[in-house]
């Protein structure tokens, strides 16, 4: 379990290569989301990442960067809460539709974050 953070990382990191790579997979993983409630998966997917961060900081090489991370991560899904739906959908509907350059420089965002992780996650 000292590792579940690290994985997590690797997981960010695996995503944002997809991103950076193919951004048309990001635009069709967002359709599949904007239909109906299926926001709220990643929602809660945020929350559990944010609580999982937390639970394991303590066993970071760098566990002040974890908790913060935790912490942003879980208010972020507890916020997508707070937020009208059309709202949500709009705002993803209009990122998905950006050009591949955008959509791959928060590709390479998401890299920079998934190695900050791995790097500050890495078990004692």
């Amino acid at each position: 379990m000292k590792a579940i953070v690290w994985i997590i990382g690797a997981l960010i990191v695996v995503e944002a290569c997809v991103l950076l790579i193919k951004p048309d997979v990001y635009r069709k993983f967002v359709k599949l989301f904007v239909r109906g409630k299926l926001l709220y998966i990643p929602a809660m997917l945020a929350i559990v990442v944010g609580v999982v961060f937390l639970i394991f900081a303590r066993e970071c090489h760098i566990p002040w960067v974890i908790i913060v991370i935790g912490l942003i991560s879980a208010v972020k899904g507890l916020s997508i809460f707070a937020i009208k739906l059309e709202t949500l959908k709009g705002t993803l509907s209009w990122l998905s539709e950006r050009s591949d350059i955008t959509l791959r420089l928060f590709g390479i965002l998401a890299l920079a974050f998934g190695a900050l992780i791995l790097y500050a996650g890495v078990p004692r």
